[in-house]
C-alpha cells in the first residue's frame, strides 16, 4: 500500500509515519526540509501550501491513502480538497475537537462553535476551529465518501507539546 503523509513531520505526523512503515507500507512524506529517506520512507520536499507542488506530486503519484495533518486557511483547503479525495482511495483529514461548542460530554452529535456562536466579529475570522469545522463541512458537502474526518482532542510528543497551530 501506498500511503501520502503531508504535514508527517510534525508532533503527530512523525509518528504514524513510523508505524506505517514499520508495518511494511510504502509511505512519501512531504517536508518543507531535505531529509534522508529510511526504510519504507521517502521525504519529498516541497511546501503543501503551494498549490503547484500539490498538483505536481498528484499528477505524478497515485496514492492509496493520504493522511493530512496540514493546517490551511479555508481558501487554502477550497483549492485542494478535491485534489486530494479525486487521486486516493481514502483521504484522512485531522481536524480537531475545538470545532465544538462548549459541552460537559462531546459526541459527534454536540454543537459545533461554527453553528451555535452568535459572535459576528468571530464568525467572519478564520479562526482554527472556525476554519477546521468550515473545512469539515467541504468534504461533508462534497459528495464524496473516501475521506474520514478525526478530531484529535490533545496532540503532544515526547520532546513538545502542541496545542494548536498557526501557520
Amino acid at each position: 500500500m501506498k500511503v501520502l503523509v503531508l504535514g508527517g513531520t510534525g508532533a503527530m505526523g512523525t509518528h504514524l509515519v513510523s508505524i506505517l512503515a514499520e508495518a511494511g507500507m510504502k509511505v512519501d512524506v512531504t517536508s518543507r526540509q531535505e531529509l534522508a529517506d529510511r526504510t519504507n520512507i521517502h521525504y519529498i520536499k516541497g511546501n503543501v501550501h503551494n498549490i503547484s507542488f500539490v498538483k505536481s506530486l498528484l499528477a505524478q503519484n497515485y496514492y492509496n491513502v493520504i493522511i493530512d495533518f496540514m493546517i490551511y486557511t479555508t481558501v487554502e483547503f477550497n483549492n485542494r480538497y478535491w485534489l486530494y479525495l479525486n487521486n486516493t482511495d481514502q483521504y484522512f483529514y485531522l481536524s480537531t475537537s475545538r470545532v465544538y461548542a462548549d459541552a460537559a460530554l462531546i459526541t459527534e452529535e454536540s454543537p459545533r462553535l461554527l453553528d451555535v456562536t452568535t459572535d459576528k466579529k468571530y464568525l467572519a475570522t478564520d479562526e482554527y476551529a472556525l476554519c477546521k469545522a468550515r473545512q469539515e463541512d467541504l468534504l461533508r458537502n462534497s459528495c464524496k465518501s473516501n475521506f474520514t474526518i478525526i478530531r484529535p482532542y490533545k496532540t503532544y510528543s515526547e520532546i513538545r507539546l502542541q496545542l494548536g497551530g498557526t501557520r
